[in-house]
């Protein structure tokens, strides 16, 4: 508290980096300056990931922020950060859950002042001699005046793309869409549907909060639909199946805010769940997180039938104006009109001096 004191005394910008949060108050006006395509990045969302994934797999706890308030003691950015094994030491690396990306809560409104006091804090810690910062969308206004505060202080920078994404801006209605997307796929998903009804009995649900979602049931079908996968029997990382991904998904539902963007479609044949898709409306983007199948149910294209009532459910929405499909594209997510949007960027920063000039050749070798 004294060095926000001193802060506001003399108008200059204070960082730190510690293991207490901000205020939950303030990290959400924090990220309300966010695009609202990042409107999850939350205090919730990131604490729920930390208390769930850490340990977990390459990662390790404690989560530390990186935080810079301005003169007046305001907050202006945060980065939260926990330790992760790369190149077979441990480094600093942005924290938070995989899909749809990670995102440091850095507005475009934080100035070039404090983004280098942020850096200056990284530099004087010393413990630090590498941070990963990824995936973060290569639109991100505030990481890229991160990245510039970072060489400004000597810091070595570099990049790799891990995907692109796909997404589409949606016509003004169901009629036109249905039109852009050509007969074939139109009158496949349709024919499927109704092949579906004729062979058994077929329901396809959407659980949302405000249709009185019970979260707990949906989770446990989607699951359960996971796990009877083809990505599940080849070993493949699951989103909702196993004990972690579970918790962390029910703690996220249990934040009034968090639940409110969350939605997915989930299908039932014969009475047992055998499909899903499941999005998180932020803002004006709906993201699909993820969709997948029980291999018994392959030869009926159940991905096509729940597309069509996502995009539906979309178009017709006041809020949404565009669907972002994840990153990678085997040829369906151009079907459906998706169309190259932004890159999911890997950036590696390395700290002046001979131990981060190490590392970032032991990371270029690789």
């Amino acid at each position: 508290m004294l060095g926000n004191v001193e802060a506001a005394a003399s108008g200059r910008a204070l960082a730190d980096i510690g293991e207490t949060p901000p205020m939950d108050a303030e990290w959400e006006l924090l990220t309300s300056e966010l695009a609202s395509q990042s409107a999850f990045a939350t205090a919730a969302w990131l604490r729920a990931w930390g208390r769930v994934f850490l340990p977990h797999e390459q990662w390790a706890p404690p989560l530390h922020y990186l935080t810079v308030r301005d003169g007046r003691a305001r907050l202006k950015a945060i980065v939260p950060l926990a330790v992760q094994r790369r190149f077979g030491i441990s480094i600093s690396a942005l924290g938070g859950f995989y899909w749809p990306f990670r995102c440091p809560v850095i507005p475009e409104s934080c100035s070039t002042d404090e983004l280098l006091a942020m850096v200056r804090a990284l530099t004087e810690s010393r413990s630090t001699l590498a941070i990963r910062l990824g995936p973060v969308p290569e639109t991100h206004a505030g990481m890229a005046g991160f990245n510039i505060a970072l060489e400004a202080e000597g810091w070595h920078i570099s990049a790799r793309t891990l995907g692109q994404t796909y997404s589409m801006a949606l016509p003004d209605t169901w009629a036109q869409f249905e039109q852009e997307l050509g007969k074939n796929l139109r009158s496949n998903s349709k024919y499927y549907e109704r092949k579906m009804r004729r062979d058994g009995s077929l329901e396809i649900r959407c659980e949302k909060t405000s249709l009185g979602t019970s979260w707990s049931d949906t989770l446990r079908d989607l699951a359960a639909i996971e796990e009877q996968s083809w990505q599940h029997k080849e070993g493949g990382k699951p989103r909702f199946a196993g004990k972690a991904n579970q918790a962390f998904w029910t703690e996220v539902l249990a934040n009034p805010h968090l639940q409110r963007m969350a939605c997915t479609w989930v299908m039932y044949f014969n009475s047992a769940p055998v499909s899903f898709c499941f999005c998180l409306d932020c803002g004006s983007t709906r993201h699909i997180i993820a969709n997948h199948y029980a291999e018994h149910v392959q030869s009926y294209s159940t991905g096509s039938v729940l597309y069509r009532h996502v995009f539906q459910d979309a178009v017709e929405s006041p809020a949404i104006e565009s669907v972002n499909i994840g990153a990678g594209d085997s040829g369906y997510k151009t079907r459906w009109g998706a169309q190259p949007s932004f890159k999911l960027i890997d950036w590696f920063a390395f700290r002046p001096g001979a131990g981060g000039r190490l590392l970032e050749l032991a990371n270029q070798l690789r």
